[in-house]
């Protein structure tokens, strides 16, 4: 039996969304067949019509970064080394380039007591990509599963595709931060909400994904609605079911004036059974003020000292020196108050291209496009009020002509305020989904109540260094040892927005204790290089922060809290 190596997902200079293709229904079949515990070799992928966009090289890079996708995501999953990998290959003369028999893979099995192997062929396609792949068995000498699939890049694809792949096994990093999570979501369902609802509606979603599938924390998600007409009591609550959360979501739609926000956050804070020892957070989204709030700031302190965070979402036109609820709810209970940003292009009698902007209910407008609007256009801060906006940002005072904001209309208010008639708008966007995701990582990764770090350590790449605080004792243990080291390790980062920090970023460690076999070139930079391409590292990648390497070494480690005694 023989056939030509060609099954699996490979990487090109585009690897950055089909990884995960791949990865998805490979892992689905090892979940199957029971065996993600036993040992699962990647070999290198065969290129069919190797070209400049795609080259013969990149399919050993594909496969390490497939196995360094794999090894990151689930702790359950053994993966062979591919440094390892390569030298068995190479002393039984398998080569990915040619013929590959059952024979050879049994071998190879033999030879390093690989259980399974994926091996694969990718394909260029005009603007896409395709994989074909198998799954062979070396105990049955067999193959387990056969797959075709095609996207039009790598990582983003890869991105969904783990996600699918994995839903019943924890993420490293989420098992020691949340093994179970209590989210409710009280959202303003007046009409109001009207022009953001699918946004909201796609980004409530888009989080609890993440918590279910991409951490695997045991989530209970609770959606509580509120207007004049909506009841707080209409709302739902599903337990790591994202199928009925999807069609949940998809029967509500915004009726009513605005009020009843006291009797949802009420709701919240006191009927729901809030799992001792779980992650608690409640996330407020409104889209228009709060009439009729008069013991919201109550509520707030009675879910900060249960250990409740709450953030306050602001969209619509919400402006930041009206409605000050949000600002005490999120005070009380140690949560933060984040507003929603929007863009538009629109374009002028001219022709000319205008990029308007809106957050906290302020206009603005720009020649260029600012690419880091997703990141929010006001400094930010939990006092919102009077908050600056970016040098690139020019504003257009609608409150001093007596306009209300509205995002959903910006090239009219444009035109009222400036005179400067609009003949065309593109489509309208907002960072709601961004938002989200900023307000619940900072309760999963240590919102109210969480223990302060043990310490902090000073890493450099060898040009550019920086402070880290240090989360845990296995963490002290690991840089401790790694002080003094003389060769650099791989330790993978992920890059946020600090305005308050020297580079306007802060790098955040995130993956460490993997070997640099499994780190290919494609996820490998430098701290300069992410300093003078900021967005693009934040933006691109393997994962959602996207992931990358440096070589790093320990400079410092200062330990300011207690190890606890080893006994306990």
């Amino acid at each position: 039996m023989a056939w030509r190596r060609g099954a699996g997902p490979r990487r090109s200079n585009t690897m950055k969304k089909s990884l995960s293709l791949l990865i998805l229904p490979l892992i689905a079949v090892l979940a199957a067949a029971n065996v993600l515990r036993a040992e699962t070799a990647i070999l290198p992928y065969r290129v069919e019509n190797p070209s400049e966009l795609l080259t013969a090289e990149q399919g050993a890079e594909y496969a390490r970064l497939l196995s360094l996708a794999a090894v990151v995501a689930k702790r359950e999953l053994v993966i062979a080394s591919p440094g390892l990998l390569e030298g068995d290959m190479r002393s039984l003369g398998i080569d990915p380039a040619s013929v590959i028999t059952a024979d050879d893979l049994s071998r190879l099995g033999r030879r390093g007591r690989y259980d399974y192997i994926i091996l694969g062929t990718l394909t260029r396609v005009k603007k896409s990509y395709r994989s074909e792949s198998v799954l062979f068995s070396t105990a049955e000498r067999r193959v387990c599963g056969n797959f075709r699939v095609s996207a039009r890049s790598l990582f983003k694809l890869a991105e969904a595709e783990m996600k699918e792949a994995f839903v019943q096994y924890r993420d490293r990093k989420a098992a020691r931060e949340a093994s179970t999570l209590d989210l409710a979501f009280v959202v303003d369902m007046s009409y109001a909400m009207s022009g953001d609802w699918g946004s909201v509606r796609r980004a409530v979603y888009g989080l609890s994904s993440r918590a279910v599938d991409t951490l695997g924390i045991d989530s209970r998600i609770y959606f509580i609605p509120y207007s004049k007409k909506v009841a707080a009591q209409s709302g739902f609550a599903v337990h790591n079911s994202l199928n009925q959360l999807r069609k949940k979501l998809a029967a509500v739609n915004p009726a009513g004036a605005s009020g009843g926000f006291d009797r949802a956050l009420e709701y919240a804070v006191k009927n729901i059974a809030w799992r001792q020892g779980a992650k608690k957070m409640i996330i407020v989204i409104a889209a228009s003020g709060f009439p009729d709030s008069r013991v919201a700031a109550q509520y707030g302190v009675r879910a900060g000292k249960r250990g409740i965070a709450v953030h306050g979402i602001s969209g619509g036109g919400m402006r930041d020196d009206r409605d000050t609820v949000l600002e005490r709810l999120a005070d009380a209970s140690g949560g933060v108050n984040l507003g929603v940003a929007y863009h538009q292009r629109v374009y002028d009698k001219d022709g000319g291209a205008v990029e308007l902007y809106m957050e906290g209910g302020r206009l603005f407008r720009s020649d260029l496009y600012v690419k880091s609007w997703r990141d929010g256009i006001l400094a930010s801060g939990r006092q919102r009020r009077n908050r600056r906006a970016g040098d690139r940002f020019e504003e257009i005072f609608l409150e001093k002509r007596g306009i209300a904001p509205d995002p959903h209309n910006m090239p009219d208010l444009y035109t009222r305020v400036t005179f400067n008639p609009v003949l065309n708008a593109g489509k309208l966007y907002n960072n709601i989904d961004a938002v989200l995701l900023r307000a619940a990582e900072r309760s999963l990764r240590g919102g109210a109540g969480s223990a302060g770090p043990l310490g902090k350590v000073l890493i450099t790449d060898g040009a550019i260094s920086f402070w880290s605080p240090v989360a845990d004792a296995g963490e002290m243990r690991f840089y401790r040892q790694k002080k003094g080291y003389p060769f650099p390790f791989p330790l993978g980062i992920v890059i946020r927005k600090n305005p308050a920090d020297t580079y306007g970023i802060s790098f955040i460690p995130t993956v460490r204790g993997i070997t640099s076999d499994f780190v290919p070139a494609l996820v490998k930079t430098t701290l300069s290089d992410v300093v003078q391409r900021k967005q693009y590292h934040m933006n691109e990648g393997l994962f959602f922060p996207p992931v990358w390497f440096i070589d790093a070494r320990v400079e410092e480690v200062e330990q300011t809290g207690g190890m606890g005694d080893v006994r306990e």
